[in-house]
């Protein structure tokens, strides 16, 4: 492990509602308060936050949305050039179509949560329902703490 980089993440069970929002909820916790930049794990549950999300886009018009969505996103400049960069139409309706674990359809969920929809983190730990299940969970938070 020399050489190595850990992010240790405090965890207690004291009150939890189920594991998910324990170790899943208690991870995005940790991650808003270190690392106040980064976008939230897309560990969130998915359907309902990709419907709101294509409601309010039909409401607030693309350039609104793809703004607004922006604002607290992860920025381009991580290396990974259009992989990396912002939220369009184009993008955008790939992350809704790709399969549960993609990449992008993960880091939507993030960038969802981190700039249109802040308090479902707050909901999902409250309820301890708003999780996706914890092995999917587990790898999603894995990936997440790699890129931080």
């Amino acid at each position: 492990i020399e050489g190595k980089r850990f992010l240790l993440v405090p965890y207690h069970m004291i009150g939890a509602k189920n594991m998910e929002s324990a170790i899943l909820g208690g991870y995005a916790d940790f991650v808003r308060r270190a690392h106040p930049e980064a976008a939230p794990p897309g560990v969130f549950l998915a359907e309902k936050l990709f419907a709101d999300a294509c409601s309010l886009r039909e409401r607030m018009g693309d350039a609104g949305f793809f703004a607004a969505l922006g604002e607290n996103a992860e920025s381009g400049d991580d290396d990974w050039g259009d992989l990396g960069g912002g939220w369009n139409s184009q993008r955008f309706d790939r992350a809704l179509a790709a399969p549960p674990g993609d990449h992008d359809r993960l880091r939507l969920v993030g960038d969802l949560v981190a700039s249109l929809f802040r308090s479902q983190q707050e909901i999902a730990k409250a309820s301890g329902e708003g999780y996706i299940n914890l092995d999917d969970g587990l790898s999603v938070i894995s990936r997440h703490a790699k890129e931080l």
